[in-house]
């Protein structure tokens, strides 16, 4: 017989275990493991390295085979297959970063793998595959026009390991020309480690067979031939023209401004620039560039080396390893067949001066002007004093008017000593280039120091630094302004600050995908290059998770965004942030939380009904509990032994 405290207990457990039951139906049998396949062929098939939302890149299987040990490198390892995971030819297996875990799994029959790697260096950078004794099985790479020199020594390092068929960083794809919805892609399977194997499309195809015919071509109405010519009259017509454009380039491309003296350390600064100065475009390739019989070993130009008409070339000395003297040389450029097309001749090189082609010879002059117009300056000599000493004045030539000229990022208080380490940083938001000359930078109206620009030629959506050395003034560390004026003193704009934070810049910070901007105190410096963007979610709150700090957004795509946030025992977000919320949150690039705005609150009725619905459960469990009793003892079901 049964005790009363026992039946209570078996009641509450039956009642429980009916209330609460759940199926679960388990199909996954044991598979063993499989013998592990040799290392198959992989080509890198395809990369978005500007993409906005994710970076990615896409490999071909091109043999069947197990990718277990297969690394991944950019300028070190990120990715290291650890799994038996076997791949067929055809196959394709698609790399996505910026992701909220590390996965690896299978959508259809696509391999996925997911990386919390931020993302790809959208300037220079490269793409390594190696294999599991650490042979570099295939490599892209890609680079800017101002490459660094950590860059280069990691290019230089895979380049000389068997990775790429040049040794020169220059033969890399140009990130340049590669717009934020582009990607790079193979043309075909035929693997020669050039930049000839691959092309820039405006129709990525992650995950899918590559459509190079979607190449970002202009458009050109050919017109229709009419004339049939037997094929021999058609090759030496070919040749003919061949000769004619050989002849217009040897006269046309002359040299144009020589930098053989650069402020403080030469090493990598200096540099020549060719000008094209015709109306045919040129193509360089196979032409050669010296200083001097006898100097340094000549300089092969590239495919990638064609000068359009009016157009200019710069040569930097990091990719030449021409090293021009400062007491004198000799600049010589041959054509293929190495006949001599140009000479330049040097002696005493001012420092930080040009040597610059006026058109009626060459002249130093203070004014740097590569891969723009030459600006020669000039001096007044004023009329004699009564002392006989004469005064000379550098007149700086007027710039260009623009109101695309803006401050991008500032850099007042570095850690440790300010001065000799404080910067400011100017951006060209244009599309076109704009010469600087006379333009001014200070800090307020009443200063009398001002900065003035020489004529630099600001490119289109680059960046020039201008440290406070050649500032001539700092920058205040509390309550600071900096003013960007244009030549004619009208304000461009003026940026005010409260409080600097040491080893903080205040930098332009855009909201990705938006015109959207906001200054922000940032501690990841971007000097001379492009600032870190937000990200902006807007949706509804799914989950808060106060422990691992996060909070989970469903956006209006459906996906969920998890957002992490700093708990610094201040925030209280566990209390701000409430189920069912709508806010707007910026994040930066690992999504972490930036700024937020809650749009709306959860409706109160929602949360009501939650708490009506527990209470209906918690009245119908005791309700089945006493009912459960009442029946068992009325019709004595089980009898009850007292104790």
């Amino acid at each position: 017989m049964f005790k009363k405290a026992q039946i209570y207990s078996i009641v509450s457990v039956l009642l429980l275990y009916l209330f609460f039951i759940n199926k679960v139906v388990a199909n996954s049998p044991a598979t063993p493991d499989p013998t592990i396949l040799p290392f198959p062929k992989i080509l890198i098939n395809e990369v978005g390295f500007k993409n906005t939302e994710h970076d990615w890149i896409e490999l071909l299987a091109v043999e069947s085979g197990s990718i277990q040990g297969m690394k991944i490198y950019d300028d070190g390892a990120f990715l290291e297959i650890e799994t038996n995971i076997q791949v067929e030819a055809g196959d394709y297996i698609l790399i996505y970063f910026k992701a909220d875990d590390d996965l690896i799994g299978y959508d259809g029959e696509l391999l996925i793998i997911q990386d919390t790697k931020s993302g790809l260096t959208g300037t220079t950078e490269q793409v390594v595959i190696k294999s599991p004794n650490d042979t570099i099985v295939d490599m892209v790479c890609w680079r800017n026009s101002s490459p660094t020199t950590g860059e280069i020594s990691e290019f230089e390092a895979f380049a000389n390991d068997g990775g790429w068929a040049y040794s020169n960083i220059e033969s890399c794809i140009n990130s340049d020309q590669v717009l934020k919805t582009d990607s790079i892609s193979r043309k075909d399977n035929n693997d020669s480690n050039k930049p000839e194997d691959w092309v820039i499309i405006n129709i990525p195809t992650p995950g899918s067979e590559n459509e190079p015919e979607k190449v970002t071509l202009p458009e050109i109405e050919l017109p229709q031939l009419i004339f049939n010519y037997p094929e021999e009259a058609i090759n030496e017509e070919c040749e003919i023209i061949a000769e004619q454009e050989k002849n217009i380039c040897e006269k046309n491309i002359i040299i144009n401004e020589i930098y053989p003296n650069p402020k403080g350390k030469d090493g990598g600064q200096e540099w020549i620039e060719l000008k094209n100065t015709g109306n045919e475009n040129c193509s360089l390739e196979g032409w050669k560039i010296d200083d001097e019989e006898g100097g340094s070993k000549s300089y092969t130009l590239l495919y990638i080396h064609e000068i359009n008409s009016g157009g200019f070339i710069l040569l930097p000395s990091w990719q030449t390893k021409l090293n021009l003297n400062n007491s004198s040389d000799s600049i010589r450029l041959f054509d293929k067949k190495e006949s001599l097309v140009d000479e330049v001749d040097y002696e005493k090189t001012p420092e930080a001066e040009s040597y610059s082609n006026s058109g009626s010879g060459f002249e130093w002059s203070k004014t740097i002007t590569p891969l723009t117009e030459n600006i020669i300056e000039f001096e007044e000599e004023p009329e004699e004093k009564d002392n006989d000493e004469k005064e000379t004045k550098i007149v700086i030539p007027n710039g260009d008017l623009s109101t695309q000229i803006k401050i991008n990022e500032i850099f007042p208080n570095p850690e440790g000593t300010d001065k000799g380490n404080e910067w400011i940083e100017i951006v060209n938001e244009s599309d076109e280039t704009v010469n600087l000359g006379n333009w001014m930078l200070d800090t307020g109206e009443s200063t009398k120091t001002k900065y003035i620009f020489p004529n630099n030629a600001l490119e289109k959506h680059k960046h020039l630094l201008i440290s406070d050395e050649e500032l001539g003034f700092s920058l205040k560390n509390t309550n600071g302004k900096v003013r960007l004026l244009d030549f004619n003193e009208d304000l461009i704009e003026e940026l005010e600050y409260d409080k600097s934070e040491s080893g903080f810049s205040y930098a332009k910070i855009q909201i990705a995908d938006s015109d959207e901007f906001k200054f922000e105190w940032t501690e990841e410096l971007t000097p001379g290059e492009e600032n870190p963007k937000l990200y902006k979610y807007e949706g509804e709150i799914i989950e808060i998770n106060d422990k691992e700090a996060y909070v989970s957004l469903k956006i209006d795509t459906g996906e969920n965004i998890a957002i992490k946030y700093i708990d610094d025992g201040t925030s209280m977000y566990g209390q701000i942030f409430k189920k069912g919320a709508i806010i707007s949150a910026t994040t930066n690039d690992e999504n972490i939380l930036n700024d937020f705005e809650i749009i709306s609150e959860p409706a109160l009725i929602e949360i009501e009904k939650s708490n009506y619905n527990y209470l209906i459960y918690l009245l119908l469990l005791a309700t089945l509990g006493g009912g459960g009793y009442f029946l068992i003892k009325k019709y004595n079901l089980i009898k009850f032994v007292n104790t």
